[in-house]
């Protein structure tokens, strides 16, 4: 089974050890594209996909505990998706999948959430 295959378990997305503070890695999850992102607070599974203009978020940067778009350069907060500026522009926070630890690896079950749950 590839290291990303979904089981009952859920699906492997990346080896805890691998995911350090600054990465950021595209995968697919049930045919969606997820941004697997690590920030100072740890990691985060999201859409990729900017909830500002719909761009994909790959190629975006981690810089403590936010994501910088890399269309607009919009900066969201890992812990609650909320960008500063989506409020008062009418757009709302980032996706999250549901996110959690097993056998060494950080795993999902493809299931989107409104806030980030490791």
């Amino acid at each position: 089974m590839p290291d990303n295959a979904m089981s009952r378990k859920g699906l492997r997305l990346a080896p805890i050890a691998e995911v350090t503070p600054g990465f950021a890695k595209v995968f697919d999850v049930e045919g969606q594209t997820v941004l697997l992102v690590c920030g100072e607070k740890g990691a985060r599974a999201i859409r990729n996909l900017c909830p500002h203009a719909g761009a994909p978020l790959e190629g975006g940067r981690v810089s403590g505990n936010r994501f910088r778009c890399p269309r607009h350069g919009y900066i969201f907060d890992l812990d609650s998706g909320v960008s500063k500026r989506g409020p008062e522009e009418g757009f709302g926070p980032l996706q999250f999948l549901h996110l959690w630890e097993a056998d060494g690896y950080y795993v999902t079950d493809g299931e989107w959430r409104d806030t980030p749950q490791t």
